[in-house]
């Protein structure tokens, strides 16, 4: 995870984590990284991410469990294109449009789709 700095950093997190949620990178049940292991990683103040893991709860997204951590709870059930065209814009400086047709080509290619 890499901190834009355009937007308060506990808001960041959050937007990180609900997009990774949305776009079933993060599945239910799944646990959330530490707030210690977070904070250190990002080098910022655990208060500062458990800040965000509480919103994440409150937005129903996360639950956590005291002693034993946060975990995944909301699960995407839809494809959230906005959350994906966010995840490939920045790709798209780095490749050609052919290039990244040709990799979506391959990954349909490799797998069966209804």
């Amino acid at each position: 995870m890499i901190l834009k700095h355009d937007k308060p950093i506990y808001l960041e997190i959050c937007s990180y984590f609900i997009q990774q949620i949305e776009l079933g990178l993060f599945n239910e049940g799944d646990a959330m990284p530490s707030i210690r292991e977070l904070a250190y990683e990002l080098g910022i103040n655990p208060n500062t991410v458990s800040r965000s893991y509480q919103m994440l709860e409150a937005q129903g997204y996360i639950e956590i469990i005291a002693q034993k951590g946060a975990f995944v709870k909301k699960k995407s059930v839809t494809i959230n294109i906005k959350a994906i065209k966010e995840v490939i814009k920045p790709i798209t400086h780095q490749l050609t449009k052919e290039e990244l047709i040709a990799i979506i080509n391959e990954i349909y290619q490799g797998e069966e789709h209804d």
